[in-house]
């Protein structure tokens, strides 16, 4: 175990080779501090950009009121943006392939412990043309354990709930 410690600062320490108390099985590099949270910083501002709190929450680009499991603050957002997003989730394939895109799922747990998607919202790639740029957005609920489309709004503007390829805007 090393720990550095800044006179009245908290202690930081970084552990290698735990057991299964921590993580399972696993081994490898543990990073923990004597303080409530552990932020990394960069820059000479000495801003938070990524911050870890003690309890399991995250907060990207904010250290201050994180009571969500994850917190991504990005003051810079703006809808429609070309300076950034405050979250993005992309696929990065290169292939071009129509319905290649980002996603994000919601879960919960059965009764056995077990895990499984309850819906999903994705973007997807509208057409298998290289370099286009338009994208559907789509909306997924669970039967029987699996994902299900149920609306898609095409790039386009035309709405089709229950189908995939809607012809009109609702």
């Amino acid at each position: 175990i090393a720990r550095f410690e800044q006179i009245g600062q908290q202690s930081l320490y970084i552990q290698g080779q735990w057991g299964s108390q921590d993580i399972g099985s696993a081994n490898g590099i543990l990073l923990y501090t004597s303080g409530q949270s552990l932020a990394f910083r960069s820059g000479s501002t000495g801003n938070s950009h990524i911050t870890l709190v003690n309890g399991g929450s995250v907060g990207i680009g904010t250290n201050i009121n994180i009571a969500s499991r994850l917190l991504v603050s990005d003051p810079m957002a703006k809808i429609p943006s070309s300076s950034g997003w405050g979250l993005v989730v992309q696929d990065t394939n290169l292939d071009g392939v129509t319905g290649r895109g980002g996603a994000i799922a919601f879960g919960a747990k059965r009764t056995d412990g077990g895990n499984f998607n309850c819906g999903a919202v994705s973007g997807a790639k509208s057409n298998s043309t290289g370099m286009n740029e338009n994208g559907d957005l789509v909306l997924w609920s669970s039967v029987s354990s699996s994902l299900t489309e149920r609306m898609r709004i095409l790039s386009g503007g035309n709405v089709g709930i229950g189908s995939t390829v809607p012809t009109s805007i609702l």
